[in-house]
């Protein structure tokens, strides 16, 4: 399998994963959105809805520790889900950081230019070889006739 055949595969399961949790997150918001439950903010107890935080989990990311031990506690599947995510996002950084010298998430207006001419010698090669295809059967046809007598 060539590299950008790969690196579409990698991005569409990257894409799959990210809907499921994102649907699983809207359906839980939804579903048990208003649950409370108790968080530690400044030091005091606090009762804090569901939904409020998944918000924080959004917002802050790896930063709501509190509120991700307290969803992953309750969610462990969806957590499953997102572990997945985070894995193939991994997998296409170092696969393009291997494949093209770049980081997918980083790029420059040089590593546009550097990744479309990639693309485009990639598609002339592959031309290429379709043309020289073509030529060996016009070849092989022409042999055909020279030697059946027709010409």
């Amino acid at each position: 399998m060539n590299k950008f055949k790969k690196l579409d595969e990698l991005y569409k399961n990257k894409e799959k994963y990210a809907n499921l949790v994102s649907e699983n997150i809207k359906t839980l918001k939804v579903r048990h959105g208003d649950r409370k439950c108790k968080i530690i903010r400044d030091g005091k107890e606090v009762l804090v809805q569901e939904k409020v935080l998944w918000e924080e989990i959004w917002q802050l990311g790896t930063l709501a520790i509190e509120a991700t031990k307290i969803m992953k506690g309750k969610y462990p599947e969806l957590f499953v889900l997102v572990d997945k995510d985070v894995n193939i996002a991994k997998d296409i950084k170092f696969f393009t950081l291997k494949n093209f010298g770049f980081d997918s998430k980083a790029m420059t207006l040089g590593n546009y230019i550097s990744l479309t001419k990639e693309l485009i010698r990639h598609e002339i090669v592959k031309i290429n070889y379709i043309a020289k295809i073509i030529g060996v059967l016009v070849l092989l046809a022409i042999a055909g006739f020279l030697i059946r007598g027709i010409f």
